[in-house]
């Protein structure tokens, strides 16, 4: 499991731990993060670890996160999965799990898509496969498709 953090940090300083963070390897260029009980919108584009035919890992994962629209992850490499992972296995996906550390957090329109390479260059400039993009809304009822 591969953890972008999703909590309130407005007006915190922006670690790895705090909104936008990638758990345990980067901090978010910029806390983007919006008042308390406003909507966040966060675009991800992962890009899945590849193997061999052994099982040999030949790249890491990889994400690019926009928050509240902007840039805070560009490509960013995931050597392993993230602190809260109850697995260490990389080879075999297990789904998404959104937690809450005990604040209150609401969610809605959550989309998870895997995307072609083409369309996840049009989204996040990257030409690796084995992508899924995460998308949410921010106070719309209504989300423009990203990615074909």
């Amino acid at each position: 499991m591969y953890e972008v953090q999703i909590l309130d940090s407005y007006g915190l300083e922006g670690r790895d731990n705090e909104c936008g963070g990638i758990y345990k390897v980067g901090p978010p260029r910029v806390n983007m993060c919006a008042p308390p009980w406003q909507w966040q919108s966060y675009d991800i584009a992962f890009t899945a670890p590849t193997f061999d035919g052994a099982g040999k890992k030949l790249t890491s994962a990889r994400m690019t996160v926009r928050h509240n629209g902007v840039l805070i992850h560009e490509d960013q490499e995931v050597r392993g999965p993230t602190g809260a992972s109850s697995t260490r296995d990389e080879k075999n996906p297990k789904g998404l799990h959104l937690q809450d550390h005990g604040n209150p957090v609401h969610y809605r329109t959550i989309w998870v898509k895997e995307c072609p390479p083409a369309a996840v260059e049009a989204l996040t400039a990257l030409t690796q496969t084995n992508t899924v993009v995460l998308s949410g809304t921010n106070g719309s009822d209504h989300l423009d498709e990203q990615a074909n």
